[in-house]
């Protein structure tokens, strides 16, 4: 606590600083002026603003503190523009962690005890793990904006037979035959028949490199093309219409230790990215 005679003398220097009165002074109290409560109004949050910057240091001290060795695996497509780019700055957060990346395609169980976590769009079906929804990411047609110049658009699903598309491989490595088209407003269903198809793949990030250097129609998840929508590199073919639905999860085991929720923690903050910025997801 502070003397009165202390306040007083500090106020008064404040005063001269200013050149204005914070303080009426009578014999029996103080009364503060107009000046002084704006002043007051203005700066009286500085203290819980010095706090909240502390406390984020020592936060942030104590991340950096976190020593060991992590294994993570992740789906390649959802990871691609949603994590990879974000892992650099990780790093530099938490100089004493070291982290092992392996990105495997389809994860549907653990693949190995030494994998501490797992981004994927797959079920796994282990009652040891838990599994942390993170969203819902569509896969949608789309095409290059040279396509549209050469060959138009589809103004329904029922013209998409008159245009090349890129199908779909299963796990299996065998290309499906049919898959079906959903009207994500209406629910209506539509499916294409994939059994004379030229060209299949399983992977929604090549999937995007092959459409856009051919003239193919090509299936791809919304969160790969942001980019290239934004720069009209990439067009939207019937939006409406979603070839599936991605539910992403984080899994774990049930018990995780300190750098696995800082990396879960790390995971939900690249998504919120694009939560708080992608339409339609």
């Amino acid at each position: 606590c502070m003397q009165p005679s202390t306040l007083s003398k500090y106020i008064t220097e404040l005063e001269k600083e200013l050149n204005q009165l914070l303080i009426v002074r009578t014999s029996r109290r103080f009364e503060i002026t107009e000046f002084g409560e704006y002043i007051y109004n203005q700066f009286k949050h500085i203290p819980s603003f010095i706090e909240s910057t502390i406390d984020t240091y020592n936060k942030r001290i104590s991340r950096s503190s976190q020593h060991g060795e992590l294994n993570v695996a992740l789906g390649p497509d959802i990871s691609y523009e949603i994590v990879s780019p974000y892992i650099g700055a990780f790093m530099i957060e938490n100089p004493n962690i070291r982290l092992n990346l392996s990105y495997i395609p389809y994860v549907s169980m653990l693949p190995s005890s030494n994998i501490s976590l797992i981004l994927t769009v797959m079920h796994i079906n282990d009652d040891s793990l838990e599994r942390r929804f993170v969203r819902k990411d569509y896969f949608r047609l789309y095409c290059s904006s040279d396509y549209v110049m050469q060959n138009g658009l589809p103004s329904s699903v029922h013209e998409l037979a008159k245009h090349k598309i890129i199908g779909f491989v299963a796990h299996d490595f065998m290309p499906i035959e049919y898959h079906k088209l959903k009207n994500i407003y209406t629910n209506e269903e539509y499916v294409l028949d994939f059994r004379e198809n030229q060209l299949n793949a399983n992977n929604g990030l090549q999937m995007k490199q092959i459409g856009l250097h051919s003239d193919y129609i090509f299936p791809s998840c919304d969160s790969l093309v942001s980019e290239e929508l934004i720069k009209g590199k990439i067009v939207g073919v019937l939006p409406d219409w979603i070839v599936r639905e991605n539910e992403i999860y984080i899994v774990s085991k049930k018990r995780v230790t300190a750098i696995e929720q800082l990396f879960i923690d790390f995971i939900h903050k690249c998504f919120g990215r694009i939560n708080s910025n992608v339409s339609g997801s």
